[in-house]
Protein backbone atom coordinates (compact mmCIF):
# COMPACT_ATOMS: atom_id res chain seq x y z
CA UNK A 1 0.00 0.00 0.00
CA UNK A 2 2.89 2.59 -1.00
CA UNK A 3 0.34 4.62 -2.09
CA UNK A 4 -1.37 5.13 1.04
CA UNK A 5 1.71 6.39 2.64
CA UNK A 6 2.73 8.28 0.17
CA UNK A 7 -0.82 10.48 0.39
CA UNK A 8 -0.23 10.37 4.03
CA UNK A 9 3.24 12.22 3.49
CA UNK A 10 1.85 14.60 0.77
CA UNK A 11 -0.65 15.40 3.85
CA UNK A 12 2.39 15.74 5.82
CA UNK A 13 4.05 18.45 3.50
CA UNK A 14 1.33 20.56 2.85
CA UNK A 15 1.61 20.26 6.97
CA UNK A 16 5.12 21.21 7.06
CA UNK A 17 4.77 24.27 4.39
CA UNK A 18 1.84 25.93 6.09
CA UNK A 19 -0.93 24.45 4.22
CA UNK A 20 -3.00 23.20 6.84
CA UNK A 21 -6.37 23.07 5.35
CA UNK A 22 -5.01 21.39 2.24
CA UNK A 23 -3.22 18.92 4.43
CA UNK A 24 -6.68 18.53 6.63
CA UNK A 25 -8.93 17.55 3.09
CA UNK A 26 -6.53 15.10 2.59
CA UNK A 27 -6.83 13.37 6.13
CA UNK A 28 -10.38 13.81 6.50
CA UNK A 29 -10.84 12.19 2.90
CA UNK A 30 -8.91 9.06 3.78
CA UNK A 31 -10.11 8.78 7.71
CA UNK A 32 -14.25 9.03 6.10
CA UNK A 33 -12.93 6.58 3.51
CA UNK A 34 -10.82 4.29 6.24
CA UNK A 35 -12.68 4.53 9.25
CA UNK A 36 -11.56 1.32 11.16
CA UNK A 37 -9.15 -1.54 10.51
CA UNK A 38 -10.33 -3.12 7.21
CA UNK A 39 -11.38 -6.88 7.64
CA UNK A 40 -8.90 -9.66 5.93
CA UNK A 41 -8.86 -13.80 6.39
CA UNK A 42 -10.37 -12.86 10.31
CA UNK A 43 -8.17 -10.67 11.12
CA UNK A 44 -7.46 -6.95 9.56
CA UNK A 45 -5.30 -5.62 6.81
CA UNK A 46 -2.68 -3.80 8.64
CA UNK A 47 -1.39 -3.08 4.76
CA UNK A 48 -4.15 -0.45 4.50
CA UNK A 49 -4.70 0.46 7.88
CA UNK A 50 -1.41 1.47 9.14
CA UNK A 51 -0.93 4.24 6.89
CA UNK A 52 -4.39 5.19 7.42
CA UNK A 53 -4.00 5.29 11.06
CA UNK A 54 -0.57 8.11 10.45
CA UNK A 55 -3.51 10.15 8.63
CA UNK A 56 -6.08 9.63 11.43
CA UNK A 57 -3.14 10.78 13.68
CA UNK A 58 -2.83 13.75 11.55
CA UNK A 59 -6.01 14.92 11.79
CA UNK A 60 -6.52 14.37 15.57
CA UNK A 61 -3.32 16.94 15.50
CA UNK A 62 -4.36 19.08 13.72
CA UNK A 63 -8.16 19.57 14.31
CA UNK A 64 -8.41 22.14 16.76
CA UNK A 65 -11.34 22.60 18.45
CA UNK A 66 -12.12 18.53 17.79
CA UNK A 67 -14.79 17.61 15.23
CA UNK A 68 -17.02 14.64 15.14
CA UNK A 69 -14.48 12.97 12.43
CA UNK A 70 -11.86 13.81 14.68
CA UNK A 71 -13.05 12.69 17.75
CA UNK A 72 -13.97 9.43 15.84
CA UNK A 73 -10.53 8.70 14.92
CA UNK A 74 -9.13 9.87 18.25
CA UNK A 75 -11.35 6.72 19.52
CA UNK A 76 -10.52 4.26 16.59
CA UNK A 77 -6.60 4.73 17.23
CA UNK A 78 -6.70 4.47 20.61
CA UNK A 79 -8.61 0.59 20.09
CA UNK A 80 -6.40 -0.06 17.14
CA UNK A 81 -3.46 2.44 15.29
CA UNK A 82 -2.15 -1.28 14.06
CA UNK A 83 1.86 -0.73 16.15
CA UNK A 84 2.65 -4.17 18.23
CA UNK A 85 1.66 -2.43 22.22
CA UNK A 86 4.38 -5.27 23.33
CA UNK A 87 7.15 -4.86 21.45
CA UNK A 88 9.33 -2.32 23.78
CA UNK A 89 11.96 -1.89 21.21
CA UNK A 90 10.30 -0.89 17.92
CA UNK A 91 9.02 2.90 19.66
CA UNK A 92 12.32 3.59 21.29
CA UNK A 93 13.68 2.50 17.84
CA UNK A 94 11.57 4.84 16.08
CA UNK A 95 12.44 7.83 18.92
CA UNK A 96 15.89 7.28 18.12
CA UNK A 97 15.48 8.13 14.56
CA UNK A 98 13.34 11.17 14.88
CA UNK A 99 16.16 12.15 17.67
CA UNK A 100 19.03 11.55 15.01
CA UNK A 101 16.54 13.61 12.29
CA UNK A 102 16.44 16.01 14.91
CA UNK A 103 20.02 16.42 15.56
CA UNK A 104 21.46 16.06 12.39
CA UNK A 105 22.92 19.01 10.71
CA UNK A 106 20.47 20.46 7.80
CA UNK A 107 19.94 18.27 4.71
CA UNK A 108 21.10 21.37 1.63
CA UNK A 109 20.36 18.89 -0.76
CA UNK A 110 17.36 16.72 0.28
CA UNK A 111 15.95 13.91 -1.80
CA UNK A 112 12.58 12.23 -1.59
CA UNK A 113 13.60 9.54 0.66
CA UNK A 114 14.64 12.31 3.24
CA UNK A 115 11.61 13.89 2.63
CA UNK A 116 10.00 10.37 3.60
CA UNK A 117 12.05 9.69 6.12
CA UNK A 118 11.01 12.96 8.06
CA UNK A 119 7.22 12.82 7.16
CA UNK A 120 7.39 9.05 8.51
CA UNK A 121 9.22 9.62 11.51
CA UNK A 122 6.93 13.24 12.21
CA UNK A 123 3.85 10.61 11.69
CA UNK A 124 5.03 8.06 14.40
CA UNK A 125 5.82 10.92 16.83
CA UNK A 126 2.22 11.86 16.47
CA UNK A 127 0.82 8.50 17.52
CA UNK A 128 3.25 8.04 20.00
CA UNK A 129 2.03 11.07 21.72
CA UNK A 130 -1.44 10.43 21.63
CA UNK A 131 -1.47 7.00 22.37
CA UNK A 132 0.83 8.11 25.28
CA UNK A 133 -1.32 10.93 26.45
CA UNK A 134 -4.86 8.76 25.70
CA UNK A 135 -3.85 6.25 28.48
CA UNK A 136 -2.25 3.23 26.36
CA UNK A 137 -0.02 2.52 29.08
CA UNK A 138 2.78 0.66 26.74
CA UNK A 139 2.96 4.50 25.28
CA UNK A 140 2.85 6.70 27.93
CA UNK A 141 6.48 6.38 28.55
CA UNK A 142 7.22 7.82 24.88
CA UNK A 143 4.60 10.53 24.43
CA UNK A 144 6.55 13.43 25.97
CA UNK A 145 10.06 12.40 24.15
CA UNK A 146 7.77 11.84 20.83
CA UNK A 147 6.05 15.54 21.73
CA UNK A 148 9.01 17.58 22.06
CA UNK A 149 10.44 15.81 18.61
CA UNK A 150 6.99 17.45 16.53
CA UNK A 151 8.00 21.11 16.19
CA UNK A 152 11.98 20.36 15.16
CA UNK A 153 11.14 17.86 12.96
CA UNK A 154 8.39 19.68 11.08
CA UNK A 155 10.67 22.54 10.96
CA UNK A 156 12.97 20.97 9.12
CA UNK A 157 10.70 18.97 6.84
CA UNK A 158 9.53 22.40 5.76
CA UNK A 159 12.78 23.59 5.00
CA UNK A 160 13.21 21.06 3.00
CA UNK A 161 10.73 20.94 1.47
CA UNK A 162 11.07 24.64 0.14
CA UNK A 163 14.45 24.13 -1.09
CA UNK A 164 13.39 22.15 -3.94
CA UNK A 165 10.19 24.46 -4.58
Amino acid sequence: MRSLYDICYLATYLWALDRKAEAMEIVSDIAKNVPEPPPYNGGFNYNIWCPAALSHALLVHLQKPATKLSKFSLETILRDVGISRTNKDYPQSKLDTANKLVNDPPILKPRKLDHERFASSLSFMLVFSILGNGGVTFFEPYAKQAEENIPPLLDKLGAMLKLVQ
